[in-house]
Parts: C-alpha cells; structure tokens; sequence
C-alpha cells in the first residue's frame, strides 16, 4: 500500500515504514486513508496509514519514502546453493508462527548457513499490487517473525504470481520473477519475537526401521571372557548393590554391557534401574544398553540404539517429537504448599496469587516471615514443622511445588 502510494507521487522507494497496529478486515467495512506529505529537503515524503471503523480513527503505519534505489543482481543461479528444506512450514509452526493457509506460499526453501533462498507462488490476482500481500507474507516467514518495520523497499518491475527469494543473515532481501529478473529489494527487515511459546518436546517411542528382526543369545556378566556383549538380566530379587557392581566394571574394556528389563514403563524398580543406567550412560557414552523386553533380546545391538523397548512384538526406541496437542489449561483452587525457603518460593507465591487470586491459599513451608512481602502475606501463611507454634494444619491440597 506505502510503495503503490509512492509510485502516484514519484517516490516509489519504501525508505522507512514501522508497523504500529495491525489493520483487522472483517465483515464490517473499513475505510482506509494513505497521508503523504511534500518532499523534505532530503527528498524524503513522510506517509501515514490510517483506518476508520465507526467515527475512531486508528494509525496503523508511518514512514518516509524516497526515489533513490540500485537495481540489484538477478537471481539467475537456481537452484541455488544450500540444504532443501522440506519441513519450512512445521517448522514454522514448532517455533509458534501459524500461518493461515492462503498465506503459504513457499513452495521450495534452501539455507545455505544464514542465508535464506525461497520460491513462491500464490493462485491470488496480482493486479493492483506492486507484489501480492500473500507473496509479501511469506518473506516475512522466512525472517522469523512478524515484521514491525521494512527499511529500503524498492520495486524494479511488475510482480507476477511466481517469485525467488534471497534472504540473507541481515534481513537483507531479493526478490525476482521466476526468470531470476529483479523484481523489488528491501534494504532490511525489522521483526519481533514470537509471544508464543513453542510447543514442546515429548518422548515418543517409535518402531525401529527394518522390522523384524529375530534374536540373540548373550553370554551372562558372571560367564567372563573378552565377549563384544555381556548380559545383566535384572529379576525382581537383584540388588542395586549388583546392578552398580555391573556398570563399573564394564566401564571400560572390549566387552559391552547390556541391562535386561521387564515392565520398566509400570515396575517402579525396573523404572529405578532405567534411570540409574541412563546416569551412567551419559557419564560414559557406548559401553551400555538398555532393553526391556519380556522374552529374548532383539538382535539390534549393533544398530547404535541403547534404549530398547519390545512391546507387542515391535522393537521400539526413542525420539523426540513435537507434541501434537496443546498444553492443559489448568486451574488451581485451595491450598498450595510451597516448601524450601528460597527466594524463589516467594516468586512463585506471587505469581500464585496473580494468577488464582482468592481461588488459591499460599502456605510456605519452613520459612522465615521476612520472605513474605509485595502484597502476598495476605493469602500466605509460614509454616515450620519444626517449630510447634507453626506447624502446618492437616489439610488436602490441590498443589505442591518445592522451588
């Protein structure tokens, strides 16, 4: 809208324009003003974008434009140079930016280091538009972000339908037709953090590729000998004391240990085993493997996998995946315990408080009165087990958090 307005009074060259509020299109009809101003003595017009719903006018945009551009380089070597990108719009998406389907029109993507490269194509009308508001949006995605100004947005020809792009690590952008002609450049972008927070990662165990596999006999820890494997079954009488004794000696020399369970997802102890033998794992790397199976140990010890899982016939190992739902809302209402005396605990009564309101009663345990402060004490009570006069009453709570 800035570089149309331009192009009517001569000064087609974006040289300035921060976004100050977003412009909302809905049913209700929006009346929009562009205000550009008498060339300064730089040469610089100033315009202002404004919108009128009802009788309150709003600004949505404010710059300068110029005359001055350079014609860049053309875009004539593509495929370029760099890793394809398959994934461009779940990544998107991992990082918190949803892109609204009309919008997406990167069809290809490469990065080679910093540097951005991109196709784009969209089915919408060009007419009227110096380039597509969905073509511009899709520049905006491979910034990172919402852009809050474009510095030095110059045209150089009619945009068509089908574009590249080159971003490099400074925002710097390049656009050209699908011939790799100049089509517009913009001197740097300006964007935002994402206000929202990723979603998270989750272990998801999946099957291990080249299913099936059969089975391997393994020598036993107590069998000696200079074997590649050796087997520590753990049955439900063997010690930890044993389980420890194992993983020392295998620490080192030409023979591998691998730690057999049963029922690690729901046996409290095999689970205890699990995570005793990822401690020593990441202590010393490729000397162990962790199996729970009911039956033989699949023969995938040479996969480079150490956590394996047999359920139902299938070899499973873990991966980190995005987790696909969104994050519980959840609500508190009663009492919360918060034991430690730390500054943190304060922090978090607070935040508590803020949050919950009267629905939330903050009791802190093992502090001192002097850590409750900014308006909380109201709702917080210490408590001291060891002090008889401030022992905690009995009583059921919805929440316990130890900062």
């Amino acid at each position: 809208m800035a570089a149309r307005a331009g192009q009517h009074v001569g000064s087609p060259v974006v040289h300035e324009l921060a976004l100050t509020a977003p412009l909302v299109l809905d049913e209700d009809r929006v009346t929009v003003q562009v205000v550009v101003g008498e060339p300064g003595p730089a040469g610089l017009r100033s315009i202002e974008i404004y919108s009128r719903t009802a009788d309150e006018w709003t600004r949505h945009a404010e710059g300068t434009l110029s005359t001055v551009s350079d014609t860049p380089e053309p875009l004539t070597q593509w495929p370029p140079a760099g890793t394809a990108v398959d994934d461009f719009y779940e990544t998107l998406a991992d990082a918190g930016y949803d892109c609204d389907p009309a919008l997406r029109t990167v069809r290809r993507a490469w990065r080679d280091g910093d540097t951005w490269y991109a196709e784009l194509a969209t089915d919408a009308d060009p007419a009227g538009y110096v380039i597509h508001p969905a073509l511009l949006e899709s520049v905006a995605q491979l910034a990172g972000g919402p852009v809050t100004a474009w510095h030095g947005f110059a045209p150089h020809a009619t945009a068509g339908t089908a574009l590249r792009v080159r971003l490099t690590a400074d925002l710097a952008v390049t656009i050209a037709d699908d011939a790799g002609r100049p089509v517009a450049t913009i001197g740097s972008l300006s964007t935002r953090p994402l206000p929202f927070a990723p979603r998270p990662y989750v272990v998801s165990w999946i099957p291990i590729p080249d299913q099936p596999v059969g089975t391997v006999e393994l020598p036993s820890v107590d069998d000696g000998g200079d074997q590649p494997w050796a087997l520590l079954r753990v049955a439900p009488d063997t010690s930890r004391e044993a389980v420890v004794e194992a993983l020392q000696r295998f620490r080192t020399g030409p023979t591998r240990l691998v730690i057999a369970t049963d029922g690690a997802a729901t046996d409290p102890v095999a689970a205890s085993i699990w995570g005793l033998v990822r401690s020593a794992a990441a202590e010393t790397p490729d000397r162990f493997v962790l199996v729970d199976a009911p039956g033989p140990i699949p023969a995938v010890l040479d996969s480079g996998e150490w956590q394996i899982v047999v359920r139902d016939g299938q070899v499973l190992v873990p991966r980190l995946a995005r987790l696909d739902r969104p994050p519980v809302e959840r609500t508190l209402a009663g009492t919360v315990l918060i034991t430690g005396d730390t500054a943190f605990g304060s922090i978090v009564a607070e935040h508590l408080v803020a949050e919950h309101g009267e629905a939330v009663r903050v009791v802190r345990g093992d502090i001192a009165d002097r850590d409750q402060g900014r308006g909380t004490a109201r709702r917080q009570r210490a408590v001291d087990r060891r002090d008889p006069r401030r022992r905690p009453r009995r009583r059921p709570t919805s929440g316990r958090t130890h900062p």
